[in-house]
């Protein structure tokens, strides 16, 4: 059996000591991200009064969707309470007019309903760098 220099285990020591540090650093991540997409579903709901702001029917904290109007990757504006919506699955996803089906017709109702958080967010796109 091979016995371990005092080198080797310091090393082995410093190693163990980083992975502790990046498990934590993570969980501290992860557990503010929690907390941050926790708080943006709590506006949300108190913003659009629980309701599907497509068709107003009410929708469950168990069965909702958060509808990003400008895609999640966009890390600035993932967690943005004017970058979403409360909607259906319908509205979301699958129906004729929805965001995911039907874009132009998102836009078209964000001017007519939203226009402050149309605004908002015409704004941020021709302030960024990521222009779509």
């Amino acid at each position: 059996m091979k016995r371990l220099t005092e080198f080797q285990k310091k090393i082995r020591v410093k190693r163990k000591e980083k992975k502790a540090i990046l498990r934590a650093f993570n969980k501290k991540v992860r557990d503010e991200l929690v907390f941050k997409k926790q708080e943006l579903v709590r506006l949300m709901f108190e913003r659009d009064k629980g309701e599907c702001v497509f068709c107003h029917t009410k929708v469950s904290e168990k069965h909702f969707q958060t509808c990003h109007i400008i895609p999640q990757e966009f890390i600035e504006l993932r967690y943005d309470i004017n970058n979403v919506l409360l909607a259906c699955f319908y509205h979301h996803k699958v129906g004729k007019y929805s965001m995911h089906k039907h874009p132009l017709w998102l836009v078209n109702w964000l001017i007519t309903n939203r226009k402050e958080q149309y605004d908002y967010l015409m704004n941020w796109l021709s302030k960024s760098q990521h222009n779509l």
